[in-house]
C-alpha cells in the first residue's frame, strides 16, 4: 500500500517501494492499494503503465486541516487516509482479501488498520522520530513548531506500529536496532539500484549532477545552497563548470535560478542514468531528514565519484565512502568540486576503484532476498 502513484518513478521514494513491488511480485501475488493521482483533472487515470494491479481509492482533500495538527496521528499520514478514507480502504483490503499488506511508510500504518488475519509489514523507509527530530533542528518559526510537534507524536505512534507489524524493513543498520528496540521484528533492505553492465569513466569536461526531488523540504534547502553558496565558489575557479539540477519539481521550485552563472535546471526526466553516464561526479548536499538518499546508490552504480555533507555520507555505504568527499561547510564542499573536476586522473582512478567495488553494492534483486524469504515463512 502506497501514499502516491508510483509510476512513473519520479522522486527515490517512489522508486523504492516501486522496486519492492517489482521485486515481491516476481514471488507473490502483488495488487498495489494507491490513492487517486490528485493531479489528474477528471479524477481517473489509466492504469495500463502499471506493472501490477492497481486498486485505487480517493484521497483524503482536507490536507491543511487544523484536526490533522491536533491529532495523536501523523500529520501526513491524515492528509492521504483520514477517517473517511480509511474505511474506504479497510473495505479494499477486505476485498482483495491478503495473507499479508506491505505498507510503503510507516504513517500509513499508523492510520490504516488491517483485519485481524492480515500480517503488517511495514516499510520504515525513514524513522520519522529521527527525521522530525532533524527537521525541527534545521527549521525555523512555525515550520520548526511542527516538526518538533509531529516529532513528539512519532515518539508515541512510530514504536506502536513497529511492535504491531509483523515485519518491520529497515533502510539502515541502525534502523534495523531502533527497530529491535521497540519491540519490531526487523529486516535490512538497503536502498539499492540496478548496476549498468558497463560503467564508463566519467567525460573530463563533464558537468556536476544534483539529482533530488524538490518536492521535499531538505532537498530544496540543500539544493538552494549549492546554488547560492556552493556553485559560484567553484565557477570563480572553474569559469565553464556546469551544474545541473535534475528531479521532480525541479524546474518550478529552482525557477529563480535559470540564467545564473554554470546552473542548468533540467527538472523531471523519464531516466537519470544518462545523466549520470554524462557527469564528471555528482553532488549529496543534504543536511537533514532520515532513511537513505537513493541518489547516493544509483551513483555509485555508475561509478560516479560523490561529494558529500557529514550527514548526506552516510547513505554512502563504507568501502566506497573511501573515495567520495566529504565536507561539512560550504568552502570546503567547492573545493572538493573544484580539485575532482580539475583533477581528471586523480578522478579517473577513483572510479576505477568504485567500478572494482561495484559488485558490493547491492542490487534490488539482492536488497529484497531476505524480506522475500521472511515474506514465504509469514505468507506460505
Amino acid at each position: 500500500m502506497a501514499g502516491t502513484p508510483l509510476w512513473p518513478t519520479i522522486d527515490g521514494g517512489r522508486v523504492r517501494t516501486a522496486a519492492l513491488v517489482k521485486e515481491l511480485s516476481r514471488h507473490f501475488p502483488v495488487a498495489l492499494i494507491r490513492p487517486v493521482d490528485r493531479t489528474a483533472k477528471d479524477g481517473s487515470e489509466p492504469m495500463a503503465h502499471a506493472p501490477v494491479p492497481e486498486v485505487l481509492f480517493t484521497p483524503s482533500h482536507r490536507a491543511g486541516s487544523a484536526r490533522f495538527f491536533s491529532s495523536p496521528r501523523p500529520r501526513v499520514g491524515l492528509s492521504v487516509i483520514d477517517r473517511r478514507t480509511r474505511r474506504e480502504v479497510r473495505r479494499l483490503i477486505e476485498g482483495l482479501a491478503p495473507r499479508s499488506v506491505l505498507f510503503a511508510h510507516s504513517y500509513l500504518a499508523a492510520v490504516v488498520t488491517t483485519p485481524p488475519d492480515v500480517a503488517d509489514v511495514v516499510d520504515f523507509a525513514n524513522v520519522e522520530v529521527e527525521r522530525f527530530q532533524s527537521l525541527a533542528r534545521a527549521a525555523r518559526g512555525h515550520h520548526r513548531a511542527s516538526a518538533a510537534w509531529e516529532g513528539l507524536k512519532a515518539r508515541r505512534w512510530e514504536p506502536h506500529v513497529a511492535r504491531k507489524a509483523a515485519l518491520c524493513v529497515a533502510v539502515r543498520r541502525d534502523h534495523e536496532h531502533v527497530l529491535r528496540s521497540w519491540g519490531g521484528e526487523p529486516v535490512l533492505v538497503p536502498n539499492a539500484s540496478d548496476v549498468p553492465q558497463d560503467a564508463t569513466p566519467s567525460p573530463p569536461n563533464g558537468p556536476v549532477v544534483y539529482v533530488a526531488s524538490a518536492g521535499y523540504r531538505p532537498n530544496v534547502e540543500a539544493g538552494a545552497r549549492l546554488i547560492r553558496d556552493i556553485w559560484p565558489r567553484v565557477v570563480a575557479h572553474l569559469p565553464d563548470a556546469r551544474l545541473q539540477i535534475i528531479g521532480s519539481e525541479s524546474d518550478g521550485v529552482y525557477r529563480w535560478a535559470v540564467g545564473r552563472v554554470g546552473v542548468d535546471v533540467v527538472g523531471q526526466v523519464d531516466d537519470v542514468a544518462p545523466y549520470f553516464e554524462r557527469a564528471a561526479l555528482a553532488v549529496l548536499p543534504v543536511e537533514e531528514g532520515s532513511g537513505t538518499q537513493l541518489k547516493a546508490a544509483q551513483a555509485l552504480a555508475h561509478a560516479r565519484v560523490l561529494v558529500a555533507t557529514p550527514h548526506s555520507a552516510a547513505s554512502i555505504p563504507d568501502e566506497p565512502r573511501q573515495q567520495c568527499d566529504v565536507a561539512d561547510t560550504s568552502e570546503k564542499f567547492a573545493s572538493a568540486v573544484v580539485r575532482l573536476l580539475e583533477n581528471v586522473d586523480v578522478r579517473h582512478n577513483r572510479e576505477a576503484h568504485l567500478r572494482a567495488t561495484r559488485d558490493s553494492l547491492p542490487t534490488w534483486e539482492t536488497a529484497c532476498r531476505p524480506l522475500v524469504e521472511r515474506l514465504r515463512h509469514l505468507v506460505l
